[in-house]
């Protein structure tokens, strides 16, 4: 995935699902974020937002893979810079639940004793 750009405008929510480590960069004026844990979601309501007012060239590196809502924080259209997560941390995530897949799929069942 490659750099982009994404405008809000006000009264409108923008919505994009992100990367960990996708650093959003408010451009041209304050713009706020939301956003939960989406290993969380099964819990509805009750996992706590995240909120975030970024200002004018700030920007902010997203903890966890997550949908992220953004708003304007006043009557001008904001403009937001999305950089994508670098290629070595998604790679080894991505290597890690694999290895994570094949322990749990050969770890001994807790009901199943070993006769010594």
């Amino acid at each position: 995935m490659q750099a982009s750009e994404a405008q809000c405008f006000p009264g409108q929510m923008h919505t994009l699902r992100l990367d960990r480590a996708s650093a959003i960069i408010a451009l041209d004026g304050p713009l706020r974020l939301r956003y939960r844990d989406e290993s969380l979601t099964w819990l509805l309501d009750a996992a706590p937002c995240i909120d975030i007012t970024l200002r004018d060239g700030e920007q902010h590196i997203l903890p966890f893979t997550t949908f992220v809502n953004m708003l304007t924080e006043g009557e001008q259209t904001v403009t937001a810079a999305l950089a994508p997560a670098p290629d070595t941390l998604a790679r080894l995530a991505a290597l890690l639940r694999r290895a994570r897949n094949v322990a749990m799929f050969f770890r001994r069942p807790s009901w199943v004793r070993v006769r010594e």
